[in-house]
């Protein structure tokens, strides 16, 4: 994520079952853009018109905690 964004005072971090079903339908189905990814921890951070949000797959959390 670029140093120039400014977070929203809430932006929620989601736990999804499928970290690319999650960004099909938030992407190409109601037009959310990637602000900034790590697919290697599946996580993605969406924007659309102010409305921010994260998403992270399941396993992709459980491999960053519970290494």
């Amino acid at each position: 994520m670029s140093n120039n964004h400014n977070l929203n005072k809430l932006t929620p971090e989601l736990t999804v079952t499928s970290i690319e079903q999650s960004k099909d339908f938030y992407i190409n189905k109601l037009g959310f853009k990637i602000v900034y990814e790590r697919p290697e921890d599946k996580f993605c951070f969406l924007s659309l018109e102010g409305i921010e949000f994260l998403i992270q797959d399941h396993d992709g959390y459980l491999l960053r905690f519970c290494d």
